[in-house]
């Protein structure tokens, strides 16, 4: 079982929202990977295999796809999942932002083409503060191609998301609750066998048979009305993507998301005879 986690000091800046590097850098264990290297890493690993974001904005080169083929699983982080590999993720909303960075460009025509793309969207501000075109040394101009539902493509056009995406073709970002403070959650059977002690949520997703959840709440607000979990287990392929702690976690919550990812992949490295006995 290989594990690794990924994790670029170059792009702190633009690569976090949630998670706080001070708490994230006391966690890291096993193969520490980065925007040049996690790719490549994906493409060779699956079965048995996890990995764990530390940053919750998704790298470009994780997540490889087009405007036109958003939804798909052919790129890196989708085939890996569904050859077996185990995903982790921590934090803010997953596909919710991703990191892009372009050699040869000129940072201050990028900034300008996306200010152009903003004309005509609705609170342009959120998404222009959201941005953060910088310099990263071997990387280029670095900023954020997608943003909630709006993505800036390979010709510095913003295109609006179809509200129909299913990233990895199963989540979608509109039946998340966007909470201002956490709310309580109640553990289920599978976080105890997981030993998943997180009993509050702040991004819960809304249930759906699909979902196997960590933890459990009822919602009733303008937005957000029914059954939602905070932390869940979903299925791809051979392979699963782990929702955990989708607040600001501590060093030790770190700590724990990267053992219940081993704890997944170890089960799904097992041969089905062998996990039932």
């Amino acid at each position: 079982m290989g594990i690794a986690v990924y994790y670029d000091e170059k792009l702190e800046g633009v690569g976090m929202e949630f998670l706080e590097k001070g708490e994230v850098r006391k966690a890291f264990t096993g193969t520490r990977l980065d925007y040049s290297t996690v790719g490549q890493w994906l493409s060779e690993h699956g079965k048995g295999d996890v990995i764990v974001f530390l940053q919750d904005v998704l790298p470009y080169t994780a997540f490889n796809s087009p405007y036109s083929d958003l939804f798909s699983l052919d790129n890196n982080l989708g085939k890996f999942v569904s050859r077996g590999g185990t995903v982790v993720w921590l934090g803010d909303v997953p596909f919710f932002y991703r990191v892009r960075c372009d050699k040869g460009v000129d940072k201050q025509k990028v900034e300008q083409k996306f200010k152009e793309g903003l004309k005509f969207v609705l609170k342009g501000e959120f998404f222009l503060n959201k941005f953060h075109a910088t310099e990263v040394d071997g990387y280029g101009v670095c900023f954020r191609d997608i943003i909630s539902n709006w993505h800036f493509d390979e010709y510095y056009s913003l295109r609006f998301i179809s509200l129909s995406t299913r990233y990895l073709r199963f989540f979608d970002i509109s039946k998340v609750c966007y909470l201002e403070k956490k709310v309580e959650v109640r553990g289920t059977l599978l976080s105890l066998l997981l030993g998943y002690k997180s009993n509050v949520s702040l991004r819960p997703v809304k249930l759906d048979s699909e979902y196997m959840p960590l933890n459990v709440t009822k919602l009733l607000t303008p937005s957000c009305s029914g059954r939602y979990a905070g932390s869940w287990v979903r299925q791809i392929g051979e392979g699963y993507f782990v929702r955990l702690y989708d607040y600001t976690p501590t060093a030790g919550e770190v700590t724990d998301a990267i053992r219940i990812g081993e704890e997944v992949a170890r089960v799904v490295s097992k041969p089905a005879g062998e996990v039932l006995g």
